[in-house]
C-alpha cells in the first residue's frame, strides 16, 4: 500500500460558544496553542438514547451530568487542564449521536450525526421533522442538520447563520473557531525508498470582530 508517496490533508474545526465579554480573553489565551494532540473539547456522544427521546425524555436526562460527560458547560482544556484555571467554561454547540441499531443508519451506512446542544433546542425552540438529523423552527423551516443527511457529505454540521447569530444576542453570547490541520505524507511503512517528510501542522483560532469581519490568527508547528 501507498508504494508511491501519496500528500493529504487532514482538518478539524471545532466551534465554541462563549459568553460575550469573555471572547477576547479566549482569543487572547488561545491564539498561539497547539491543538495536536485534540485536547481541547469536542463534541460529547452517546449511544444509549433512541434519536429522538433527546431532549425531551427521562433516558436523556440521566445522562445530564459530569459522569456521562453530558454537561452542557465545559473546560476548555478537557484533558489536561492547563487553560482551566484562567478561563471560563464553554458551550459546545453540538453533540454526536451514535447508533449501534443497523436499522439506524443513513444510506452510506453511517451510523452517527451531529446534534445541537439543548440550550440552542430550547432557546430556538426547534422541533422534530421527518428525517433524523434536520431540525425545523415552528414555522417549518429548516434550522440546523448534519451534512450526511441532507448533504449526502461527511463535513460536519450545519446551521442558519442569521438564526444563529439571533440566538447569540438574545443570550448575550459569542462564537469562536478552532482549527487544526495537518499535511502528511502517505507511504508504506515497510518501503524499500521511505523517506522522511517534514510534516508541518498548522492552529489557531476564527472569530468575528466587532466590525463583524471574520478574523483568523494562525501558526504552524512542525511535528
Amino acid at each position: 500500500m501507498y508504494q508511491t508517496p501519496l500528500k493529504d490533508i487532514w482538518v478539524q474545526v471545532n466551534s465554541y460558544i462563549v459568553k460575550q465579554d469573555q471572547l477576547e480573553k479566549y482569543i487572547e489565551t488561545l491564539s498561539d496553542a497547539d491543538f495536536m494532540g485534540r485536547w481541547a473539547a469536542e463534541p460529547n456522544e452517546n449511544y444509549q438514547l433512541f434519536n429522538k427521546e433527546y431532549y425531551w425524555s427521562d433516558g436523556y436526562r440521566f445522562f445530564q451530568n459530569a459522569y456521562y460527560c453530558g454537561e452542557q458547560w465545559v473546560n476548555i482544556s478537557n484533558r489536561y487542564g492547563k487553560y482551566s484555571e484562567v478561563l471560563e467554561k464553554v458551550l459546545v454547540p453540538s453533540f454526536q449521536y451514535l447508533s449501534e441499531r443497523p436499522e439506524d443508519k443513513f444510506e452510506d451506512g453511517s451510523i452517527s450525526w451531529y446534534k445541537p446542544c439543548e440550550e440552542i433546542f430550547n432557546t430556538l425552540q426547534l422541533v422534530y421533522g421527518n428525517e433524523d438529523a434536520t431540525l425545523y423552527d415552528r414555522n417549518g423551516n429548516i434550522v440546523c442538520f448534519d451534512s450526511k443527511e441532507l448533504l449526502h457529505d461527511n463535513i460536519g454540521f450545519f446551521m442558519d447563520a442569521n438564526v444563529f447569530k439571533d440566538f447569540l444576542i438574545k443570550k448575550g453570547y459569542a462564537v469562536f473557531w478552532t482549527i487544526l490541520a495537518e499535511k502528511k505524507i502517505l507511504q508504506g511503512a515497510l518501503s524499500a525508498n521511505k523517506v522522511s517528510y517534514s510534516m508541518p501542522h498548522i492552529s489557531g483560532v476564527f472569530y468575528y470582530d466587532s466590525d463583524e469581519s471574520l478574523v483568523h490568527k494562525l501558526s504552524q508547528f512542525d511535528s
